[in-house]
């Protein structure tokens, strides 16, 4: 329904919040690390990308779960009644996130107590990871993060959610994830200057007006999203038919020698 593009923003500039979460988990994760791989740029970096790797799988995981669920129950209500509520929660999420993003709403953070009795029973599995001697300990220790109490994420599940099934919200939390790879990497390993411009309020202002207008968009003209997307589809899919047309027209019409010949 909504382009990943938004998700992948909301991410990059939820950095205010990320950086303020994430950075000590990110210190803890590079404290845990051997001496050797702390030394060198290029572990350290494959490390911390593992670690992110498994929370972006995380996040994607339960974007499905969540995206399944809601799909299941829409499809109760009919193919088309069922999109269109579907589209609007996903309208409504959006404006709540930008206004979240601008400042204007930090009270939507509150929502993360409802992870909290999940988290109290995994994240002693984190313990049992350290020291981080092998990759798979690093991917781990991301996919049982991904899941720590985040009012952000919270939303963005709602509003993944909404996006019609759950490969869609899936997709949809894991470009969420991507953008946020940038923030959560600057909370340990990129220059400080870097995080002041993306936590700037002017930036949250920016971006989170930008979000709101999206989402009023898309409340407003609910289909805008799903032919934009229908548009893209369609070309592709246009262009993978021509491609095998051609193919196929070329390959009849040689003979059987000259194709076993090739």
């Amino acid at each position: 329904m909504v382009s990943l593009a938004i998700p992948l923003l909301i991410g990059l500039f939820s950095a205010f919040h990320c950086i303020g979460m994430c950075g000590g988990i990110m210190t803890a994760l590079t404290l845990g690390l051997p001496e050797e791989t702390r030394s060198s740029r290029l572990k350290l970096l494959l490390s911390l990308s593992l670690y992110n790797g498994g929370r972006i799988l995380s996040y994607a995981v339960a974007g499905g779960i969540a995206g399944g669920i809601l799909g299941g129950a829409a499809g109760f209500i009919g193919p088309q009644n069922g999109l269109a509520v579907l589209q609007r929660i996903a309208a409504v999420i959006l404006i709540l996130i930008g206004l979240h993003m601008a400042g204007w709403l930090p009270q939507l953070s509150r929502i993360e107590r409802i992870g909290v009795p999940l988290w109290k029973r995994i994240e002693p599995l984190t313990h049992r990871l350290m020291p981080f001697d092998s990759p798979w300990k690093i991917f781990l220790y991301g996919m049982i993060w991904g899941w720590i109490p985040c009012g952000m994420v919270y939303t963005m599940l709602t509003s993944a959610s909404a996006q019609g099934g759950y490969v869609a919200s899936g997709l949809y939390m894991a470009a969420f994830g991507a953008g946020t790879l940038l923030p959560v990497a600057s909370a340990g390993f990129v220059a400080g200057s870097l995080r002041k411009w993306i936590a700037a309020p002017q930036v949250r202002l920016f971006f989170g007006v930008l979000v709101i207008a999206w989402g009023v968009l898309a409340l407003v003209k609910p289909d805008f999203a799903t032919r934009l997307h229908t548009t893209h589809l369609s070309l592709g899919s246009s262009r993978l038919l021509n491609s095998y047309s051609y193919y196929s027209l070329n390959t009849r019409s040689r003979p059987l020698s000259a194709m076993r010949s090739v």
